[in-house]
């Protein structure tokens, strides 16, 4: 690297900017990660909840329900080939009444009632889907 030039410049040490980085690292390119904070990944990347989201109150047939499922599937399948520590708890969502109206996502498989019950006998419910 020569003292005016460098490949690649990354304005942001959060885990998207150190992502990068580490792509262009990888092929190799010099680069220079610049990050305000004293440390890496101490903003909005510390908050992240750690929830893998399932999309499934996105509009079925929108751009953000198709990428949030099929992000979800290649998350869990990163986590399990690269053994990766997680938790797939899964989500119910219910219908309280017999008219209740199920979100209908791409992501979703009705319960049946066996699930419903081991879920939680004391549930008020009437239908439910599973994510």
């Amino acid at each position: 690297m020569s003292s005016n030039f460098v490949d690649v410049l990354v304005i942001g040490g959060g885990v998207i900017g150190l992502a990068i980085a580490k792509n262009f690292a990888a092929k190799g390119h010099e680069v220079i990660v610049l990050e305000k904070e004293n440390t890496f990944g101490s903003v909005t990347s510390s908050r992240n909840s750690g929830v893998i989201h399932a999309g499934v109150y996105y509009d079925k047939d929108s751009m953000k329900a198709k990428f949030c499922a099929d992000g979800n599937r290649r998350m869990y399948e990163y986590c399990q080939k690269f053994n990766v520590p997680h938790i797939n708890t899964g989500k119910f969502i219910v219908a309280t009444s017999s008219n209740g109206n199920l979100l209908s996502t791409t992501s979703l498989q009705v319960a049946n009632e066996d699930s419903i019950v081991d879920f939680a006998s004391s549930l008020d419910c009437r239908n439910a889907s599973f994510s």
